[in-house]
């Protein structure tokens, strides 16, 4: 009994009549197989010869151990007569119909290459992909960069802002790429009691203490990115008529405000006083001594390193001579001067940006006040729009920059009913 095996899932048997004289029925056997190319090649030699015309059938085909035997053969190549019959394996121990796969194989190695065609057009998207991503971070950057280089001709290489509260916090974080140095200055410590009643010398502070605490300004302190440079100012002053700048006995007062300012400057970790009166009730020779001996003071001992003073507009038509002679009598201590515009005394609105450009230009030239310690004072409250218009200050930086009258800018950020 005859028996054909075969041994892989690319070959398989055809079976075909052979037309053969003395039988008439004869059925040729031939092994076939797929080739790498895709087409159908037929075995040179006939593996057997079958003639169901002269005898029982009796031949059986095994494929992968699974046996068609010969009764069922020989109906299926009865049936199949004048034609072809193309066995490939079997996918299970039942015996199913024998049937032509050769366009099966061929539809499987037809949906290999569209897979791998597919997979190539998946990489090359991929790859087009991390291109596209890569000139996108490229154009952020540059966008960061053109963004710095404008916000810092409208800012200056010093920024400084005016709060009571620890929102600074995130609008700082966003600004460390643009200004070289920033400043946060905690408005205020006053000499008035919670009762508001003048304690001569004997200050306390003002601003957020339940989320501004010593802590937080250390933190803030310690996550600054590299190169960076913060300074915390305590401010001293007022803006309104409620906490004006007085002075019983001058002696007490200097020895009483050097003692609370320094306790509070070394709990809070302050690097130095910013001083902001817009009132002063007594006499600018009291005022001049007794400030300047007190920041003299802490400088000496230690407690800070830098100061500042904001003059106005507004405190020139009261008396054009304390900020003044507070400067040029201790100008060595204090390392920035803001003019703050929003507290001008103009009768008028400043709509000009010319005449706010003139301002500076007098600061420097009948001031004395140096350029690279000026910074342009302004606030973000509409209330204060009234003296300068925001408009008016942004119009007018451009050029005060490019001309070096001013170092930086200075933001005042504090409500009317916290000031």
């Amino acid at each position: 009994m005859a028996s054909f095996t075969l041994n892989n899932d690319y070959h398989f048997l055809r079976f075909f009549d052979t037309h053969d004289l003395n039988n008439p029925f004869g059925v040729a056997v031939k092994e076939m197989s797929q080739k790498p190319d895709g087409n159908i090649h037929e075995g040179k030699s006939i593996l057997a010869r079958l003639h169901p015309g002269i005898t029982t059938f009796s031949n059986k085909l095994e494929i992968y151990g699974l046996v068609i035997d010969g009764f069922k053969l020989q109906q299926l190549i009865e049936e199949i007569h004048d034609g072809d019959l193309v066995v490939n394996r079997q996918a299970d121990e039942k015996t199913k119909s024998a049937g032509s796969d050769s366009e099966k194989t061929k539809g499987v190695i037809y949906q290999k290459e569209k897979l791998k065609k597919l997979e190539s057009q998946l990489q090359v998207k991929k790859e087009d992909l991390r291109h596209r991503e890569e000139e996108y971070e490229k154009l952020k950057k540059e966008v960061k960069t053109l963004r710095a280089a404008q916000n810092k001709g409208i800012m200056g290489s010093v920024y400084r802002e005016y709060c009571r509260d620890k929102s600074f916090e995130k609008r700082l974080q966003q600004l460390f790429a643009v200004s070289g140095e920033m400043h946060v200055v905690l408005a205020f410590a006053r000499d008035y009691d919670e009762s508001d009643i003048h304690t001569d010398g004997a200050f306390r502070v003002s601003f957020d203490q339940e989320n501004v605490t010593p802590q937080f300004i250390a933190n803030f302190k310690k996550n600054l990115p590299p190169n960076s440079i913060v300074k915390f100012f305590l401010c001293i002053g007022n803006r309104n008529e409620k906490y004006p700048f007085r002075i019983v006995h001058k002696d007490k007062w200097i020895a009483k405000a050097t003692s609370s300012l320094q306790g509070i400057i070394k709990r809070y970790g302050f690097d130095g006083i910013d001083v902001y009166y817009t009132r002063i009730h007594t006499q600018f020779k009291d005022f001049v001594d007794a400030i300047g001996t007190v920041i003299n003071n802490l400088m000496i001992n230690g407690t800070i390193t830098t100061a500042s003073l904001a003059p106005c507009h507004f405190m020139n038509a009261m008396s054009y001579e304390f900020y003044d002679e507070l400067y040029n009598r201790n100008h060595h201590i204090f390392d920035y001067v803001v003019y703050q515009t929003h507290d001008d005394a103009h009768s008028n609105p400043l709509n000009n940006p010319q005449a706010l450009i003139t301002d500076f230009n007098d600061l420097v030239s009948n001031h004395n006040y140096p350029k690279h310690k000026l910074l342009v004072g302004h606030s973000i409250l509409l209330k204060d729009w009234d003296a300068v218009p925001y408009p008016v200050i942004l119009s007018a930086l451009p050029q005060l920059f490019r001309d070096d009258t001013v170092k930086g800018t200075s933001v005042w950020t504090l409500t009317e009913n916290l000031e």
